[in-house]
């Protein structure tokens, strides 16, 4: 049944720790592989701060070709994706990535064939300051064409391989994106990490950095954060004083650091066979490119503090679906200039530590946390919309010991039956208390409907061990 389940996941939560080579502490917590990067970090230039960037990272030469050879392989790796899926190489959906080792055997910078890899090299020397990072050993690499206003979900990097067939979570060492359009939302990246992938450190960000694409803007932040495209806030400005069209494109080239190649068979080196195949392989003028662009020096770029308004009606509210269903609210102003943006978020105008329930999905990703849960059952629309202001400002009070678990009526009978609920309560709440031992309660006797003074009296009465568990006697008799 529901509760036996949940009971037999919870068994999967376990710690392991081991070192790595070169006595460097690597922790393995629960599902992910937490290194320490912090080295890499300000080798690049980002000891104080997540992220950076730079405008004119390549030559205009160099551009024009790295943005022609981004068609080809961006098609050539959905060719692949289709055949691959279909044939079991790729795992739940994810696509292929392209390796280059930085270094050959001897030590020596690796000759590029085709104006990516010229690119590749251009962007190392520009993110580590043109020294040798002994760290980093390769770069995955790979290409994204998206529409003008078209959102990439909120996501960490990782080794996708690894996630697929260790169910583990590996991070880079440092990310990257470099636009070759000037179309399409900003990436926003959210000064937070998993350790797991199951939680989030802070469980409330409050610091973030945004970025509208600019065509040759290259931006680096740190490989272990969440990130993603916000496609509507590309209509909050204009490109060059042209409306954005429903055909413009944004194109990227991504570029992640690694300490050693990620697992195939989602990342894999690329053949010179292949580029042959393409008819991207140029040696020699790759070689003759590298040369006369090595010393090209990229522009630092400038970012703006952005200031969020005060007033509520002076800002605009959006939501954003995280990594492992959670759910993050975060404030901007109504009108938001393409540029670049460090956003320090007040205590009103970004909220977080909650998640949505779906029992198709499974629970794991929400009971494995050992925190209480605070499930409310509330109806999407007003009813929630009502709800939402006082259980998020307890979901951000209480955010060490509680994490906030909405759940649509509709379609959780089953949790509403495991506390003894049925859709006569609703709107109601309950706590879940899966640590040490599993408990279940439900709003106190008298409670009509869902207030925000009837959940903190639950609270209150838990923390006092005085509230009833569901199926049990009353913790006080």
């Amino acid at each position: 049944n529901f509760q036996q389940k949940m009971d037999k996941l919870l068994w999967l939560h376990l710690f392991v720790f081991v070192w790595s080579v070169g006595f460097q502490m690597t922790q393995i917590e629960s599902a992910a592989i937490i290194e320490d990067q912090t080295g890499t970090w300000a080798a690049a230039g980002m000891a104080d701060y997540f992220a950076r960037a730079t405008d004119n990272i390549f030559p205009e030469e160099l551009l024009e070709k790295v943005a022609k050879e981004a068609v080809i392989f961006q098609n050539h790796e959905a060719e692949e994706r289709n055949k691959r899926t279909a044939g079991g190489g790729y795992m739940h959906g994810k696509g292929g990535t392209f390796w280059r080792p930085l270094f050959n055997k001897e030590g020596e910078m690796t000759k590029p064939r085709f104006a990516i890899e010229v690119a590749i090299m251009l962007i190392y020397q520009s993110d580590f300051s043109n020294l040798k990072n002994k760290r980093v050993k390769g770069g995955e690499w790979w290409v994204q064409h998206r529409g003008a206003t078209e959102d990439i979900g909120f996501h960490h990097d990782k080794d996708e391989g690894m996630a697929s067939i260790k169910s583990t979570m590996k991070f880079p060492e440092v990310s990257t994106v470099t636009y070759l359009t000037d179309t399409g939302g900003p990436t926003l990246i959210f000064n937070q990490t998993t350790p797991d992938g199951n939680r989030d450190v802070p469980v409330i960000p409050h610091e973030a950095f945004l970025s509208y694409p600019r065509r040759n803007r290259h931006l680096l932040f740190r490989g272990n954060l969440q990130h993603g495209v916000v496609g509507e806030l590309a209509l909050e400005g204009e490109v060059h004083g042209l409306q954005l069209r429903s055909t413009d494109r944004r194109t990227t080239l991504l570029v992640n650091w690694w300490a050693e190649k990620p697992m195939p068979p989602n990342c894999y080196k690329i053949e010179t066979q292949l580029v042959k195949q393409l008819g991207l392989y140029d040696k020699e003028g790759s070689a003759a490119m590298a040369k006369r662009f090595r010393y090209h020096v990229p522009k630092p770029a400038e970012w703006d503090a952005m200031l969020i308004p005060s007033r509520a009606e002076d800002r605009r509210r959006h939501v954003v679906p995280l990594a492992g269903h959670d759910i993050l609210w975060y404030d901007l102003p109504h009108k938001v200039r393409r540029t670049l943006w460090q956003i320090n978020f007040g205590e009103d105008q970004i909220h977080g530590n909650a998640a949505r329930l779906d029992l198709a999905k499974g629970v794991h990703w929400v009971f494995s946390d050992p925190r209480i849960k605070l499930v409310a059952f509330v109806s999407p629309g007003p009813q929630e919309e009502a709800a939402l202001p006082y259980l998020l400002r307890v979901a951000k009070e209480l955010a060490t010991t509680l994490k906030l678990v909405l759940a649509d009526p509709a379609t959780t009978q089953a949790a509403m039956e495991a506390f003894g609920l049925t859709r006569g309560d609703v709107p109601t709440a309950a706590l879940h208390v899966t640590s040490p031992s599993d408990r279940k309660y439900r709003m106190p006797r008298g409670e009509r409907g869902l207030t925000e003074g009837g959940v903190r009296r639950m609270l209150d009465l838990h923390a006092a061990g005085r509230l009833p568990v569901v199926g049990g006697n009353d913790a006080d008799e």
